[in-house]
């Protein structure tokens, strides 16, 4: 009885350190789950990335993105830099290092971009939209195109602008987002806004005055001498008067809306403190760039008062508790909820209110005769050509 009792003993020690040992080996490897995801324009699947165990000799695994712990990591003395959306994107160090980070600053040190640069986004379903506003750009504000960057989100085009001779980076939004996971169409767009307010941040971090723009903004005339004439602002924004427009905080402290289809912000001390604190709070993936770039201003107790400049009425905003200072320029400047295409020459910017359908925004810029883009323009996809020459050609009539 005492041998079986001692036999019995070994065994289940035997099995305890096979447990043991089972249990370390499970923690020292890493699982990801491979999952395909699609985009809702007509480029090719996300790219996906390759990850190693570094205490395990497998083989990699395929990924299609990597999970992030859903609290704040602590900032490290190594990457100092907060982004915008923090509990959605990949951690600061990650993007910085990243290597279309490393690519598009290599690029824009090559391209000798000046201080300020024109910064717009693009994927394959709106690119039509794009070159009718680089016609814009091309016949009435050559300065803004000189130093533009042009953000594509699917290879198609990048592909194509890269052939044009325009300066272009790939990001696709899993490299900005950590998880698209079960992501609907909405969810896609509301990535897509977060990859753009995030590189914005990022081009500010190195240095860069960024005139960030809508493709559907579209340029009339040249707004650089306002700029230049208002150096002394760190953000220069236009405005909407609607009775919905958003976020409805803003609406109800002001009596108006910051639109940021078209926005200059600084790359100063003073922006960076602002990003920096908006780089210390969670947010849904919902919130819009609009919405998350609007909240820091009313946190910081703005008072706008107007100045004359230009025969019209702008806005100052001065922050109480910030060192801050915003010009928010009228509709008769950038046009947003009050466009009229009989006045298209009086404006600097045309911004009409459309959806965010390509199908609404071609039909709603025809009607009010501001469409320039021939119906040929894709038949030029994969040609050769200058940026000039490819404008002229695709300009219609």
């Amino acid at each position: 009885m005492t041998a079986a009792r001692n036999a019995f003993k070994f065994v289940f020690a035997l099995l305890f350190l096979l447990l043991l040992q089972h249990s370390v080996i499970h923690r020292e490897t890493v699982y990801y789950i491979s999952e395909e995801y699609s985009t809702i324009d007509d480029s090719e699947p996300l790219r996906k990335k390759e990850f190693r165990n570094p205490k395990s000799d497998s083989d990699p695994v395929d990924v299609a993105t990597y999970s992030q712990p859903q609290v704040i990591s602590s900032i490290t003395p190594e990457s100092d830099v907060l982004f915008p959306y923090p509990n959605i994107t990949h951690l600061p160090h990650d993007i910085l290092n990243s290597p279309w980070a490393t690519e598009m600053k290599a690029k824009l040190e090559a391209a000798k971009i000046g201080k300020q640069l024109t910064y717009v986004t693009v994927s394959m379903n709106y690119f039509s939209v794009l070159i009718n506003w680089l016609i814009y750009a091309k016949s009435n504000a050559m300065p803004l195109l000189e130093n533009l960057l042009v953000v594509c989100m699917d290879k198609p085009s990048h592909d194509i602008l890269s052939q044009k001779g325009i300066l272009s980076q790939l990001v696709r939004i899993n490299d900005i987002i950590y998880s698209i996971k079960d992501m609907d169409g909405s969810g896609i767009f509301s990535a897509r806004v977060i990859t753009r307010l995030t590189i914005l941040r990022l081009l500010n971090y190195w240095g860069y005055d960024v005139l960030i723009m809508d493709i559907d903004a579209l340029l009339i005339n040249n707004i650089q001498p306002i700029f230049d004439h208002l150096h002394d602002s760190d953000i220069i924004v236009s405005t909407a008067n609607a009775t919905n427009c958003l976020p409805s905080a803003a609406r109800k402290a002001w009596s108006f809306c910051l639109c940021i289809g078209l926005l200059l912000i600084r790359g100063n001390a003073n922006t960076e403190r602002m990003w920096q604190e908006l780089g210390s709070t969670p947010v849904e993936l919902a919130a819009s760039d609009q919405t998350r770039f609007s909240s820091i201003l009313i946190t910081s107790n703005i008072t706008w008062t107007p100045f004359d400049y230009d025969t019209n009425y702008y806005l100052k905003g001065k922050s109480q508790n910030k060192d801050i200072t915003v010009i928010a320029l009228p509709q008769e400047v950038v046009c947003r909820n009050q466009c009229n295409a009989t006045r298209l020459s009086s404006y600097y910017a045309y911004h009409p209110m459309t959806t965010h359908h390509v199908d609404v925004k071609h039909d709603v810029m025809t009607a009010q005769k501001v469409w320039r883009v021939s119906n040929r323009w894709n038949l030029t996809r994969k040609t050769v050509q200058s940026t000039m020459d490819w404008l002229n050609e695709v300009t219609a009539g």
